[in-house]
């Protein structure tokens, strides 16, 4: 008779980002040690959203993470999906969606954050009544420009990113 109640097992970090309160989505393209953190947590008391943060790591270009860029978001995230749909020679590293507290579903071009650019959104679009709880690009190649959002309100949106300035949204 064999029983997993009596394992335990102990897992070491292989690295961590300290008080970071954030959604995580891994580099979709290029260095597959880089990661996305949109920050989650306001680091104080209270209700009110004072934004947030979008910030890109090399997890293993040195001792500890390395900050590769960040950026100011008028809202904290609920969730955060990076993608290689928009890979292109503009845009070699993809495309980052968050689904933001406030309803908002924001999209960056990771390129234009790695290069310091002072515009790196691409586009903010607000359909949700409350929290974008959830994003997912669709997996199949022919139908990877298409991003699922759903929210606290209920609701389930589908948008196009064929133009990620300016995406088409569908309830399904």
């Amino acid at each position: 008779f064999f029983s997993f109640s009596k394992l335990t097992f102990d897992m070491a970090p292989i690295r961590t980002i300290p008080d970071m309160g954030a959604v995580v989505a891994w580099s979709a393209l290029g260095p597959a040690d880089v990661i996305a953190c949109g920050t989650k947590d306001s680091g104080g008391v209270g209700f009110d959203d004072y934004g947030g943060s979008l910030s890109l790591y090399s997890l293993f270009a040195e001792d500890t993470p390395k900050l590769l860029a960040s950026v100011q978001t008028p809202s904290r995230f609920s969730s955060l999906e990076w993608s290689a749909m928009n890979s292109k020679p503009t845009s070699p590293t993809g495309l980052l969606a968050g689904g933001m507290v406030d309803g908002t579903v924001c999209l960056w071009d990771p390129s234009l954050l790695l290069s310091s650019s002072p515009s790196p959104l691409l586009a903010s679009i607000s359909r949700h009544t409350g929290p974008c709880t959830s994003l997912s690009f669709n997996p199949n190649p022919n139908s990877n420009h298409l991003l699922s959002t759903a929210g606290s309100d209920s609701q389930v949106y589908v948008m196009s990113l064929d133009r990620p300035d300016t995406p088409s949204v569908f309830i399904p």
